[in-house]
């Protein structure tokens, strides 16, 4: 990931210990439940930041298999040749980087923004299905000021230190 960022002039991304429990703590709840919101539309990872003492600002997350077939519309990532943790997360940092259109390009977004300077890193082997699911949480060095950008789907997101929510003119919010 960080070779990724270099090429763009970005600094690298340190490895922080507290976004490591918050990334890994996601992977049962992956296996349950392969979204980033509960059943009452909360962000997993905003309650495990407080669990655990620390900000986030992005999730990534991603299911591995050993199947074929092509990035899809589910967020799987289906590969050959998967023997160990490194070989998963070679091949997310490429699927989120240059195959990413599904989403916007909202992984590849998470990985290179320049204000994220830290990151955290989870994964799960589940047995029944034959599937890894990891989950990467970003966070920055120090809080950021509220930033508002305009997005191209008529909503406004807004970056906050403790995630991005979009509103829209009617005012309804969505967690990002």
């Amino acid at each position: 990931m960080n070779q990724e960022r270099r090429k763009r002039k970005l600094q690298p991304l340190k490895e922080d210990n507290q976004l490591d429990e918050v990334a890994q703590a996601r992977g049962p709840q992956l296996v349950n439940n392969f979204s980033r919101y509960d059943a009452d539309g909360y962000l997993y990872v905003a309650a495990l930041a407080k669990q655990f003492g620390t900000d986030w600002t992005a999730e990534n997350i991603a299911e591995v298999s050993g199947g074929e077939g092509d990035y899809g519309t589910t967020a799987t990532i289906h590969v050959t040749g998967i023997h160990d943790a490194a070989d998963v997360a070679k091949q997310n940092v490429y699927e989120y980087i240059y195959n990413d259109a599904v989403s916007n390009w909202g992984h590849r977004d998470a990985m290179l923004h320049k204000a994220y300077t830290k990151i955290g890193m989870g994964g799960l082997y589940d047995e029944k299905t034959n599937t890894i699911l990891t989950a990467a949480d970003f966070g920055e060095d120090e809080a950021q000021p509220t930033a508002i950008q305009a997005g191209d789907d008529g909503y406004i997101v807004i970056h906050n230190g403790e995630g991005r929510f979009s509103v829209n003119a009617a005012g309804q919010t969505v967690a990002d």
